[in-house]
């Protein structure tokens, strides 16, 4: 048997563990902190997602616990339709319920050790690696053990997440000035919801004052609920509301971190003459903007191609040829989606040429008289 060592345990992890085969590999996933409650942000899973979700025996799960979403819809501040975006059998789940779903189809044959892993090169030799997965994430110490030029790099962008009581319908983006707010319903009738700006550029608060964002590493809680209400208020009364019922506890504040350019995602490490293969998967590969939804679409397509190109090889064969397989089956397609995520985040953050934009858009989606209205969407009774 292939003895399979997984550094990280969220969703490209998990996944990966769930799709290899128990009875032509040994799995172990190493994570630093699995108790730690994830944050219960909602995600998107798209046709190819559900496909691989289907793989690694998770998707029933993710059906019960999300909600149906055949697009997304892009809107200006008076919420006039810029785009729509088909998702047909896509799901709303939230990640809290995803990486239950993947836990629960994780075989009982895997090993799972809670530690830190700060060499794993030395990791490697203890767990005894035929291969080495870095599934841990944008700062992953896989990746910059092996390519120590690769550490992650700032975008320059503030996100503020949570999750509201106050219920909306659909799948909302708003783009307005030099932000975007994003509204989208929740299985159990609340909201998950989003607003995205520039560190650099002030950011409004409930004096109408402008709060460099550059600090919000040291804003509390009702500080960081406060500057997300004022900037929702200037999406419309819908997204205030939303936002303003919000725990302040709950208020995430995240800035955008993206993985360069990586010319592989398979390597060696080296430890006392000897190598070990290593190969990488999800955001360790290619952590991308948010602006498409398909940061972990991408993790779990990763996952379930990788698995089964580790599964179609023979007990005792090498592991070469699927990890280049892998590999040229991946890292393209992935690169195209993170590039696209970048210029859809500067696109919907314009700070000039916004009425261009939106015309260059409405032209291309072509919507129907019916998607175009200047009234605030009303919120479904819970």
């Amino acid at each position: 048997m292939h003895r399979i060592t997984i550094v990280g345990g969220g969703i490209a992890g998990l996944a990966l563990a769930a799709t290899l085969d128990p009875q032509r590999c040994e799995v172990t996933v190493v994570e630093a902190r699995p108790d730690r409650p994830p944050a219960g942000t909602t995600l998107g899973m798209w046709p190819a997602a559900m496909g691989a979700l289907e793989t690694a025996g998770a998707a029933d799960a993710v059906r019960h616990h999300g909600l149906p979403v055949d697009n997304l819809t892009v809107q200006d501040v008076d919420r006039h339709l810029i785009a729509r975006t088909p998702a047909p059998e896509g799901v709303l789940v939230s990640r809290p319920d995803l990486l239950a779903a993947l836990r629960s189809a994780v075989p009982g044959s895997v090993t799972q050790l809670t530690r830190t892993v700060t060499d794993p090169a030395t990791l490697a030799h203890e767990t005894r690696a035929d291969l080495l997965v870095g599934a841990d994430g944008v700062h992953s110490v896989v990746r910059r053990a092996v390519w120590p030029e690769t550490g992650a790099r700032r975008v320059g962008y503030l996100a503020l997440r949570g999750i509201s009581p106050e219920p909306v319908a659909g799948m909302t983006e708003l783009w307005h000035e030099s932000r975007i707010c994003g509204l989208s319903a929740t299985a159990d009738g609340q909201t998950n919801w989003y607003v995205c700006g520039r560190l650099s550029e002030p950011w409004p608060t409930h004096e109408g004052l402008g709060r460099s964002a550059e600090t919000f590493a040291t804003w509390g809680d009702a500080q960081a609920h406060a500057v997300a209400v004022a900037a929702a208020r200037r999406f419309g009364p819908e997204a205030g509301a939303v936002i303003s019922a919000t725990n302040p506890a709950g208020v995430l504040r995240q800035e955008i971190w993206v993985v360069p350019r990586l010319r592989s995602w398979r390597g060696d490490l080296s430890l006392r003459g000897l190598e070990v293969p290593s190969v990488l998967v999800g955001d360790a590969a290619h952590a991308m903007c948010p602006n498409l939804g398909r940061g972990a679409c991408e993790s779990l397509v990763d996952a379930a191609a990788l698995g089964r190109e580790l599964n179609a090889v023979p007990v005792g064969g090498s592991l070469d040829e699927a990890l280049d397989s892998y590999q040229r089956r991946r890292r393209s397609a992935a690169r195209r989606v993170q590039v696209a995520s970048r210029v859809v985040l500067s696109l919907s953050t314009l700070r000039r040429g916004q009425g261009l934009r939106n015309a260059a858009l409405r032209a291309v989606s072509r919507p129907s008289p019916a998607d175009d209205t200047s009234q605030p969407a009303t919120p479904v009774s819970p």
